[in-house]
């Protein structure tokens, strides 16, 4: 990466760190972020040294998430570091990976889409598994060059979420399909509908069958409360399934491209069964800027165009400014 470059994305990733968002959420809502003070009562009031110390065998450190509880102990009680200035941490390297896989992946300029609520959400409240997306973007960006580390930062991700399962699998998936799309040529229909597929089946998997198989393997989060997306607010990224297939010949090229492609279908299918969608569409944020980028002509002006009007309409909603959504 050339200097020019690191120092601006940095400096873009310090910039959006450094504005309050959650005191402008306060200040519309009445509250602070939910999701961050979940994460920060159990470091504030609960004894995280016994959670750790009562992990048993080796899928109960995944299950436990135990390396997560274990780092930020280690910041917060042996190292001394504020826990908001870990937190604020996690964000900034969300923001900088999110920005560098778009700039890797389109033009710079395109980072300003991160200026979303569903990025603000996931960066600044969502910590644990931001930090598991940090990590595995960057494991992304380092495997052409440094391979080994890029194992190292994968296999780290497992013991911090293990929602990281899920986006490996779907990763692995989409090797899958371009190696094969390399042996036998497939038809680019054939991609997509293989992509749509592979979303719906994910999507089956962490809605109605989640509790039953959660409770098979005696995670500790069989029981959820409800976290669904309402249609209205899902409609724009289930539209996007229909330039997807009319731009397929030149998008399905890319490993990104399917990747939001899938992560899209999850989201048009949760609607079905009211599953939880914003949590995916936040980690896969970067793959949907970066495919629309590649959109042709027109028709990427005409979906950017889109793109900045919902994102127009959600911070309105974000901000209380207009309910309903």
């Amino acid at each position: 990466m050339k200097l020019s470059k690191f120092i601006f994305l940095f400096s873009f990733a310090f910039i959006f760190s450094i504005i309050p968002w959650e005191a402008l959420y306060a200040i519309s809502n009445g509250d602070g972020f939910v999701d961050k003070k979940i994460y920060l009562d159990p470091f504030l009031y609960e004894d995280n040294l016994s959670r750790i110390n009562d992990v048993v065998g080796f899928f109960g450190y995944i299950s436990g998430e135990f390396l997560w509880y274990f780092i930020i102990d280690f910041l917060v009680n042996k190292v001394g570091i504020s826990l908001d200035v870990v937190f604020i941490s996690i964000s900034f390297l969300t923001i900088y990976v999110f920005a560098c896989l778009i700039s890797r992946w389109g033009e710079i300029y395109h980072v300003i889409f991160l200026f979303n609520p569903l990025v603000v959400d996931f960066a600044f409240s969502q910590y644990r598994m931001a930090l598991a997306m940090s990590l595995l973007g960057g494991a992304y960006i380092l495997f052409e060059k440094y391979k080994k580390t890029s194992f190292i930062l994968l296999l780290l991700t497992v013991f911090i979420h293990t929602g990281s399962f899920i986006f490996i699998f779907i990763y692995v998936f989409v090797l899958y399909l371009k190696k094969a799309n390399f042996k036998r040529n497939l038809n680019a229909t054939w991609i997509y509908i293989f992509s749509f597929a592979f979303g719906v089946i994910i999507s089956i998997l962490i809605g109605p069958l989640r509790d039953f198989i959660l409770s098979i393997i005696g995670d500790r989060r069989a029981e959820y409360s409800d976290m669904s997306s309402t249609i209205k607010y899902s409609l724009f990224w289930i539209f996007l399934l229909i330039p997807f297939y009319f731009n397929k010949l030149n998008l399905l090229k890319y490993d990104y491209s399917i990747y939001a492609l899938i992560t899209i279908s999850i989201v048009a299918f949760n609607v079905l069964h009211g599953g939880y969608s914003m949590r995916f569409l936040s980690a896969a944020f970067p793959s949907i800027v970066a495919s629309i980028a590649a959109f042709k002509g027109r028709l990427r002006i005409f979906i950017f165009s889109m793109f900045f009007l919902y994102a127009v309409l959600q911070w309105l909603y974000w901000l209380q400014i207009m309910g309903g959504v």
